[in-house]
Parts: structure tokens; C-alpha cells; sequence
């Protein structure tokens, strides 16, 4: 709404009476208007009506009012100062937030587990051709043939976990892992090849300096090993 008023009132409109200008208006800054009527005060500008400044107060109430009622919170979208918080607190502030929500999505997951009912009605029902599938067993991988017309009449226990996910986050991963190497979870070869490209852009440098380094600390104990052996 005030974009449109702006553009619509962006030039004031001009009010003259018949004969008082003679010459086009372009409206070019500055443009100086002779004024030909016989008592003067044939030209002037209509000034434009004020843009009310409620639409802009009524629009943040809207959006307050709207978070209000679907349960969304600065924590649930993340607009909360992270460096202040560990990636723990944050996640347990962002399950709190989502407490006025839980009764949504548990309706929502079951949706989906019907979902997953039906899929496995479809693929009785048209996978009528032997397709090759990828089954693991025991950390092996194997390729069989899968028919879904020959397991038309077998009753499957079928069960589908719908859980929420979280999307991936480079500063609380990144977070995660300086906590891990400052106490010693983690190596740091580990931390290399866990970290973020952005943060270290120079992982294959870094690794040959570190193997680099690995052999210069070895050459000197094979060297004592030999004289101790002759």
C-alpha cells in the first residue's frame, strides 16, 4: 500500500484553468511555468493525501498475531543469538517452542504412516515384474530379484517411524565438533575430515603436512632402533 501511494503521488498532480499555460508540461525538476491568466493563480498543485501510518502498525500486528496463533516463536525459526548458546540448549529452547504444535504433527506422522500402508498395497498391486533390489545383511550387500505380484497374498508386518527432523546446521556442527576435540573425543585427523569445506578449504594441504610431520617423527625412532638392534 505505500509503495502504490508513493507511485501514485510520486509527481503532484497540476490544476490550471483554461489559457493560464501555453507551454507542455514535462515535469522536469526545476521546470519553470509561465502563469497567463489575467488575475494570476491559474496554476497550482494538488497536494496529495497523507499515507495513513496505521497500515503500517496494523501489518506488524497481523504478523505477531499470526505467530501467535500458529505457535511460532523467534526460538522456532531461529532468530535467537547462537553464539551466546550451545547447540544442546538451543535444540531443548526449540522443543519447548514447539510444545503448542505437538498434537499437529503427531496427526500429520500418522498421515504418513497411512502413507506408507498404501505404498505397500501399490507395489503388491504393480510390481508385476521381477526388478533387481539392494538388500544388506550383516554389513553385506547383495543384489535378488523382487516380484510384488508374488507377495499379493502375504500379509507384511509393516511399520513406519515418522520422527522430525532437523535441518543441518554449519555453526552448530561446526559447535559440536570443537567441543568434541576439546575434550578429547575426537583426534585431530578426525577433526579434519569431520570439519565444514568453508572452514577448512585446505584439508588436502593440511593432511599431506601432517603426514609430512608423521615421518619426520618416525625417521628418528627407526634410526634408534637400528643402533639399539646393532
Amino acid at each position: 500500500m505505500m509503495l502504490l501511494s508513493v507511485q501514485q503521488t510520486a509527481w503532484p498532480k497540476l490544476l490550471s484553468t483554461p489559457g493560464a499555460i501555453r507551454q507542455p508540461v514535462t515535469n522536469e525538476p526545476g521546470e519553470h511555468l509561465i502563469d497567463y491568466s489575467a488575475g494570476g493563480g491559474g496554476i497550482r498543485y494538488l497536494a496529495p493525501p497523507e499515507f495513513s501510518a496505521a497500515a503500517v502498525g496494523l501489518s506488524n500486528t497481523i504478523l505477531e498475531l499470526s505467530r501467535s496463533i500458529a505457535g511460532v516463536s523467534d526460538v522456532t525459526t531461529g532468530e535467537i543469538a547462537r553464539g551466546s548458546l550451545a547447540a544442546s540448549a538451543i535444540i531443548a529452547l526449540q522443543n519447548q517452542a514447539k510444545t503448542p504444535i505437538v498434537e499437529i504433527q503427531h496427526r500429520y506422522w500418522e498421515i504418513i504412516r497411512q502413507i506408507g500402508r498404501i505404498w505397500a498395497q501399490l507395489i503388491g498391486a504393480y510390481y508385476t515384474l521381477s526388478r533387481p533390489m539392494t538388500v544388506t545383511e550383516e554389513g553385506k550387500r547383495s543384489t535378488r530379484l523382487f516380484c510384488g505380484k508374488c507377495c499379493r497374498e502375504t500379509e507384511f508386518d509393516l511399520r513406519v517411524d515418522v520422527g522430525a527432523s532437523s535441518e543441518y546446521g554449519e555453526a552448530l556442527s561446526q559447535a559440536t565438533l570443537d567441543n568434541f576435540l576439546q575434550n578429547g573425543y575426537i583426534t585431530v585427523d578426525q577433526y579434519i575430515e569431520l570439519a565444514p569445506d568453508n572452514v577448512v578449504p585446505f584439508r588436502e594441504r593440511l593432511r599431506q603436512m601432517r603426514a609430512g610431520q608423521s615421518e619426520q617423527k618416525a625417521a628418528p625412532e627407526e634410526k634408534d632402533r637400528k643402533g639399539e638392534n646393532g
